[in-house]
């Protein structure tokens, strides 16, 4: 989430994102994709992060990616 990232350290938050795409294989929708997304912000940061607006659209985005993948 943009909350996050603020462009100076890109590999800031490479462990976080990690913990998320190793889950990712698992996942056959979009709604595995948010909860996985969901429960690692909360544990990694707090519920208004894991809450936040822009997290749905993030899940959607990378289930697009997921689909294209495996085409």
């Amino acid at each position: 989430p943009a909350a996050l990232n603020f462009g100076f350290n890109p590999e800031e938050y490479r462990p976080e994102a990690e913990t998320i795409v190793y889950q990712l294989e698992a996942c056959r929708s979009e709604e595995a994709v948010l909860e996985v997304i969901e429960r690692e912000l909360f544990e990694w940061f707090d519920e208004a992060t894991a809450d936040g607006p822009e997290v749905p659209a993030i899940a959607a985005e990378v289930w697009k990616l997921i689909e294209e993948r495996n085409l």
